[in-house]
C-alpha cells in the first residue's frame, strides 16, 4: 500500500507543477506499472521497474523549460520527455516546385 500512495503523491507533485504555471491538463492515461526494459541508475538509486503514465496537457510555450528542470529534479520521475502536440497538418509544399515534388513520389512508389 506504501509504494502505492508514493505514486499517488509523485502524480500529484507532477500535475501540481503544471498548474502552478497556469496549464491545463486535458487527459492523463496511465499505463501501468512494468519492468524497464534495462536497469537505469537515475538520482543515486536502481530502478527495475516504473509506472508509465502519459498527460496531455496545455501550456505556455515559455514555461516547458521550467517544468522539466522541475521534473527532472523530482527524485521520484526516474525518466521524462514533453512533448510539443499539434492537430494542425503539417505542409512543407513550398520547398520543392510540385512538379518535381510528383515526380519523386512516383519514383518512391516504384521502388
Amino acid at each position: 500500500k506504501q509504494w502505492y500512495q508514493r505514486r499517488v503523491q509523485a502524480v500529484k507533485k507532477a500535475s501540481e507543477e503544471i498548474y502552478i504555471r497556469g496549464g491545463y491538463i486535458r487527459k492523463m492515461q496511465s499505463l501501468g506499472t512494468r519492468t524497464l526494459p534495462n536497469l537505469k541508475l537515475t538520482k543515486g538509486a536502481k530502478h527495475r521497474e516504473g509506472t508509465y503514465l502519459l498527460v496531455d496537457f496545455d501550456v505556455r510555450a515559455s514555461d516547458l523549460d521550467k517544468i522539466g528542470d522541475e521534473y527532472r529534479r523530482d527524485k521520484d520521475i526516474i525518466q521524462q520527455y514533453i512533448l510539443s502536440k499539434t492537430d494542425e497538418e503539417f505542409n512543407c509544399g513550398e520547398t520543392l516546385d510540385d512538379e518535381l515534388n510528383l515526380q519523386l513520389k512516383d519514383l518512391l512508389f516504384k521502388l
